[in-house]
C-alpha cells in the first residue's frame, strides 16, 4: 500500500513520536545560549573597599580639623591673613635688585667706553681717498667717453646739463 503524503503538510504525530517531539520542543525553548551576551556585572563591594573609603574620609576630616585650628589661632592672635613676605626675604629681594641694577649700569658704562674708544680711533685715522684725484680721473674719463661716443654732439649736449650717459 502506498501512502500518498502531501509535501506541503506534515502528518500528525501519534503516540511515542508525539511525546518525543514535545520533549524536543521543551528542550529547544529552554535552551540557553553558549555565548554570554549580557552586560558585564559590576564587581561586588568588598570589605577592603569600604575600609579604604573610611580611611580616606578620616584623613580628610583630620586635615580639615588641622586647618580649622590654624585659622582659629590666627584669628585669636589678632594677626590678619595676608601674603606679606618675611623681612629677610624682602631684604634679599632688594639686595638682588640692587645687584641687577649695578650690573646693568656697569655693562652700559663698558659699552659707552668701547664706543668712545672706537670713535677716537675713527677720528685719528688719515683719509685714504683723495677727492681731488677722483675729480681729475672723472675729467679724463669724460674725454675718453667723448672720443669713443658714436654721437659726440649728443654727449656734449647731455654733459652740459649735468647728466651723462
Amino acid at each position: 500500500m502506498i501512502n500518498k503524503m502531501d509535501t506541503n503538510r506534515r502528518p500528525e504525530r501519534i503516540g511515542f513520536e508525539k511525546i518525543l517531539y514535545n520533549d524536543h520542543l521543551k528542550r529547544l525553548n529552554g535552551a540557553e545560549s553558549l555565548v554570554d551576551t549580557q552586560s558585564p556585572r559590576p564587581p561586588p563591594l568588598s570589605n577592603k573597599w569600604k575600609i579604604d573609603n573610611l580611611r580616606n574620609k578620616r584623613r580628610i576630616e583630620k586635615e580639615n580639623s588641622i586647618i580649622l585650628t590654624r585659622l582659629i589661632k590666627i584669628i585669636e592672635s589678632g594677626k590678619s591673613i595676608d601674603n606679606s613676605l618675611h623681612k629677610s626675604v624682602e631684604e634679599q629681594l632688594i639686595f638682588k635688585e640692587k645687584i641687577r641694577k649695578c650690573r646693568k649700569r656697569l655693562e652700559l658704562e663698558r659699552i659707552m667706553e668701547e664706543n668712545k674708544n672706537l670713535y677716537n680711533r675713527l677720528i685719528q685715522v688719515e683719509p685714504v681717498y683723495n677727492h681731488v684725484k677722483w675729480e681729475l680721473d672723472a675729467k679724463k674719463h669724460d674725454i675718453i667717453k667723448k672720443n669713443m661716443a658714436l654721437y659726440p654732439e649728443y654727449y656734449l649736449s647731455t654733459s652740459t646739463t649735468g647728466t651723462s650717459k
